[in-house]
């Protein structure tokens, strides 16, 4: 039968450590790839904002200022009893113009891919949030193999060392021989070079939770509770590969780019717009 640990996060800390739930909430904030995969979000939806604004009305104005050198008049009784001003000496000219696109096929193909897009870089969060839970608990139970590895060989230093007193003891005596002595001595160092290397391991893997975490994971990790349960069956698991996050981003992004080279053929299209100026 085959066994499977549970993924729960229910399990106790250990002196004080904080657990398994803890690490992955302090993943969820400050993991350098969730903040990227956050940002990465947010620009799709930005882009998607600018794609909106292109189809809202534009206000453009524009002012002028002409000198002349004399004002340009009709003197007073020529045509009338005022003088009529042909051209002032100083004129200040604004205008204002209002532009509302009607009907723009390539605006509107390139919003819904930008919507497309936007759809994508959320289920590449997704992504990125499973990888960096994934790599988390996998890096947390690392971290407690390693920490019981090293239990482990500081217990068989000791076992080794009481076998070298033993040995020495026997040796005064003349019950043991030079090699079992040397023999004793032997397994002391190794167990000591063990211990050596599953400190260096325990340290290494500390600091990858750290990085992953951004928490400290203290002295000590305690494991869940073993599900013994079998996993379920491989064809119900295939039938859920499409709804993947990784699957689906792509999906997306296929579509998304197949949007963008339809706008691009609908650049030949004509536009419908609507234009309103007033000049002073």
């Amino acid at each position: 039968m085959l066994f499977r640990s549970t993924s729960s996060t229910a399990a106790a800390p250990a002196a004080g450590g904080p657990s398994l739930s803890a690490l992955l909430a302090s993943a969820e904030q400050h993991n350098f790839d969730r903040r990227i995969s956050r940002e990465q979000q947010a620009r799709a939806a930005a882009e998607l904002k600018q794609a909106w604004s292109t189809l809202f009305p534009g206000l453009s104005v524009s002012a002028g200022w002409t000198h002349n050198q004399y004002a340009s008049e009709i003197p007073a009784g020529t045509f009338g009893p005022n003088a009529i001003t042909l051209s002032p000496q100083d004129q200040v000219d604004v205008a204002f113009r209002i532009d509302l696109p009607l009907i723009d096929t390539q605006r509107w193909m390139r919003i819904s891919a930008a919507e497309t897009a936007e759809q994508g870089a959320l289920e590449r969060a997704t992504l990125g949030r499973d990888q960096v839970r994934r790599g988390v608990a996998a890096a947390w139970y690392s971290y407690a193999a390693a920490l019981a590895l090293r239990s482990s060989a500081a217990r068989a230093v000791k076992v080794a060392e009481e076998q070298l007193k033993l040995q020495e003891i026997r040796a005064r005596t003349g019950a043991a021989t030079e090699l079992e002595l040397l023999r004793a001595r032997a397994e002391v160092q190794r167990n000591t070079q063990s211990v050596a290397e599953a400190t260096r391991l325990v340290a290494i893997t500390r600091r990858s939770l750290t990085t992953l975490s951004g928490l400290d994971p203290g002295e000590a990790a305690a494991l869940p509770a073993v599900d013994a349960r079998p996993p379920e069956p491989l064809e119900s698991l295939e039938a859920g590969v499409a709804e993947l996050p990784g699957v689906r981003a792509a999906t997306l992004d296929v579509e998304a780019a197949d949007k963008q080279a339809t706008a691009s053929k609908l650049a030949l299209v004509p536009t419908v717009g609507a234009q309103f100026t007033e000049r002073l």
